[in-house]
């Protein structure tokens, strides 16, 4: 069912919408986490999970305790599978197995005849996915962690500590900020919020003394070992009690959790100050790079007196100076972007804003200075609010002369109850740039109701109507989910109580590409074309097939435009079987990967082929445990036209044994199908999966005009000795590893280094952290052609 302005929150209802799931998506070849809806029916042991009418997972499900339950992850959801046997009540026995798009990845366990875990368990972090490949490492014993744990990053040990017989943390700990990820932009991969906590725990409270562990960016990203590349960050110390007591130096913990959805590079900022028995006592600093920034006092854990707030925009730090009284903000509140007064306006005693106020949009940045005015009454303690472009302009042209501004006219009314009322003019959700888009319509009593249009830079289209209760009725054009400049997209279609029913059709550049039938309850039927959840000009990829009551039957085609190039078949179960042709992750006009296999309910299997450009260039062999087995050619996983890097060695049940080679193609002759291709780098694998000996990896950003490596011993998957970075084959810098960590002089890559701004950085290390200043000298050497 897809469900327009109705939220349940009611499990008893079985049927409700999560509004704060998260998914992965790709604007302008960056990718993002943006919040979404998913529709969830619970029903006799099974859960479905539900987007735009389509189930895309059904798990069993023994005992659901509240709403936190449920997975709200949709990479997840689309792409992590459990196989498992399971007894008449659903409860889960035996081995469980955990498969991502199709492919054993080596995480699962065992459960008892009870149906808890017990034994030795692979599990995977809260916000797995493809940019996050977190896992968690130990045994169970009666359903509880024992003994000790390890976190892996790739494989790679970056955390963990022990367990007591009661299930906890106990002893010297490193945990993981619960956002730990990191995203891509281009091919190039950065880090995003890799943030670690080193101290003790007893009986699963925090006590003693505690270090806070920040790396911005990575730049070994073949090394993986992001513990030994951390930087100093702060750190903090707890009682007995687990209470904080005493100086601490922290990271701003609400900025991180912003940035966990905004994908911001998030600087490393701490505030220091005192706790007393738990809360923030006296002066307190914001600080970046050991110059103060920010901060204020504290009273009783309340901010008090003048204050000096941050704010992360997009690409910008911004700054809040005014005052608090008792917590609450209070009179004259001034934004400010590099020393420059940008935004701002007047607190009541109450903390309600009165009066004029200009307001940064969410999508701020130095480059799209976009701007919101409220102009606030104040009404039995209520926040009345009218928006008038005249007036925005005047203070802007006051306040912000020098700069160009973009203003976002948005607002209505509030009733003495707080709630919109009549005429109101709203933002798109994902409002920036690329996206500037508003909606204009009619509240009652903080309900939609009546007409609403949709508001684009240079046209009004008429969206639809609601009814009383807030819910869409009759016929509609909805923007889709990703609209932006680069992928307008609108669905037309009808609407009953909030549900889509009856045919619906996909528009881009007015033409329809796609669509297909709704049933009564909201579930696609028939014939369909979807779109690619990236589709772009650049990724102009279809999926025409037909669903059953939300479930993928039958024979699905891939389209590229009018073209296909891919296919397969779904059981009555909507699980793929037989040959397929699948896509590559990253397939656009720029990486025009495919792969040809078989599936086994569901399961990759026997011989897999990946083409490019249709010509083999990798693939390999499932055995029957459904893992890759024997000889195999890996592609990078950021593969394509400019970075054309792939690995060739040995798997042995889904680990990599001996040597790997890592090559790279560095021209491509169409027509006479010629290849020049270049040993690049590898080495050498252990046992237990573990890089060993003599190495060359490549750096992350890897292609003809970054020729970086970095060439060196590894011992047990710990770098170790000299190690050297080398560009176009020359010796620009390195140092030495001891088990892993750096130590003494070393020359770095800086950390914003890219082609045109080539600049490396000499300081010291010990054991694996900076100490004193790092002096910075750029080089150049060109590329010949």
């Amino acid at each position: 069912m897809n469900y327009s302005g109705l939220i349940l929150n009611n499990i008893k209802d079985n049927e409700f919408v999560i509004d704060d799931g998260i998914q992965s998506v790709q604007r302008s070849f960056q990718w993002q986490l943006q919040k979404t809806s998913i529709l969830i029916q619970y029903q006799k042991g099974y859960i479905k999970y539900i987007k735009d009418g389509s189930i895309l997972n059904i798990e069993k499900q023994q005992l659901i305790e509240d709403e936190q339950s449920f997975n709200r992850n949709l990479n997840q959801i689309k792409h992590l599978t459990w196989l498992g046997q399971t007894q008449n009540n659903n409860m889960k026995v035996g081995r469980w197995n955990a498969l991502w798009k199709g492919e054993s990845f080596g995480r699962g366990g065992n459960y008892d005849k009870n149906g808890t875990k017990t034994g030795f368990w692979v599990e995977a972090f809260n916000h797995f996915w493809e940019l996050s490949q977190v896992t968690q490492v130990g045994f169970y014993k009666n359903g509880l962690k024992q003994g000790w744990w390890n976190i892996k990053y790739k494989e790679q040990k970056i955390g963990g500590g022990n367990y007591t017989d009661q299930g906890l943390k106990d002893g010297e700990w490193i945990d993981l900020h619960q956002y730990f990820h990191q995203y891509l932009i281009l091919i190039k991969l950065q880090s995003n919020n890799q943030v670690i906590f080193e101290g003790r725990y007893k009986n699963g409270i925090k006590i003693g003394y505690w270090e806070i562990m920040f790396r911005e960016k990575m730049i070994e990203e073949f090394s993986y070992m992001l513990i030994n590349q951390l930087y100093f960050s702060g750190f903090q110390s707890y009682n007995l009690n687990g209470i904080k007591v005493g100086k601490s130096v922290e990271l701003i913990e609400d900025q991180l959790k912003q940035n966990e959805l905004q994908n911001q590079s998030f600087s490393s900022i701490v505030t220091i100050g005192q706790y007393i028995n738990g809360e923030k006592e006296g002066l307190w600093d914001i600080n970046e790079k050991d110059k103060i920034i920010g901060g204020g006092f504290y009273q009783k854990n309340q901010k008090d007196g003048r204050w000096v707030d941050l704010e992360q925009s997009l690409d910008c730090l911004i700054i809040w100076n005014g005052e608090y009284k008792n917590g609450v903000r209070c009179y004259q509140w001034n934004s400010i972007i590099n020393n420059e007064i940008v935004g701002g306006g007047i607190y009541d005693e109450n903390g309600f804003k009165n009066g004029d106020w200009v307001e940064l949009n969410q999508s701020f940045s130095k480059d799209f200075r976009s701007f919101i005015l409220d102009n606030m009454l104040k009404v039995k303690n209520k926040g009345i609010g009218i928006s008038n472009k005249s007036i925005l302009e005047k203070i802007l042209q006051k306040k912000c002369k020098q700069i160009q501004l973009v203003i976002c006219q948005r607002g209505g009314n509030y009733n003495i109850n707080g709630k919109q009322h009549g005429f109101w003019l709203d933002q798109h959700e994902n409002y920036c740039e690329q996206c500037k888009i508003s909606y204009s319509g009619e509240y009652s009593n903080g309900i939609k109701i009546g007409k609403w249009s949709i508001n684009l830079e240079e046209q009004i289209i008429d969206g639809g109507y609601y009814n009383e209760q807030g819910m869409k009725q009759g016929i509609w054009i909805d923007l889709d989910e990703n609209y932006s400049d680069g992928c307008q997209i609108f669905q037309i279609g009808s609407y009953q109580n909030g549900v889509k029913v009856f045919q619906w059709q996909t528009n881009y550049q007015n033409k329809i590409i796609g669509g297909g039938y709704y049933n009564e309850k909201g579930e696609k039927i028939k014939k369909w074309i979807d779109l690619q959840f990236n589709f772009s000009s650049y990724c102009f990829i279809r999926y025409q097939g037909e669903y059953q009551d939300g479930i993928k039957q039958q024979c699905w085609n891939i389209l590229e435009k009018e073209n296909q190039i891919g296919c397969g078949f779904y059981n009555n179960n909507g699980i793929k079987i037989g040959m397929w042709i699948n896509l590559f992750d990253n397939f656009s006009n720029d990486c025009l990967v495919t792969e040809i296999g078989i599936y086994e309910n569901g399961q990759k299997s026997k011989q897999w082929n990946i083409f490019y450009r249709d010509q083999v260039i990798a693939g390999g062999y499932y055995n029957e445990d459904h893992n890759k087995d024997g000889n195999w050619i890996d592609l990078y996983e950021n593969f394509s036209n400019y970075s054309l890097i792939k690995y060739a060695g040995r798997y042995q049940n889904g680990r990599k044994i001996l040597i790997w080679q890592t090559y790279y193609k560095q021209k491509i002759m169409q027509e006479s199908k010629q290849q020049n291709i270049c040993f690049r780098g590898g080495g050498f694998y252990n046992d237990n999966g573990q890089k060993n000996g003599q190495w060359i990896d490549l750096h992350e950003n890897y292609y003809k005009y970054c020729q970086i490596k970095y060439e060196g011993m590894y011992q047990k998957g710990k770098k170790q000795g000299k190690w050297n970075t080398t560009f176009k084959n020359q010796i620009i810098g390195g140092g030495i590893y001891l088990y892993g960590k750096k130590n003494g002089l070393w020359i770095d890559l800086d950390e914003n280094y890219n082609d045109d701004d080539q600049k490396i950085k000499q300081g010291e290390y010990l054991n694996g952290l900076p100490i004193g200043k790092f002096a910075c000298q750029k080089f150049k050497i060109k590329f010949n052609e």
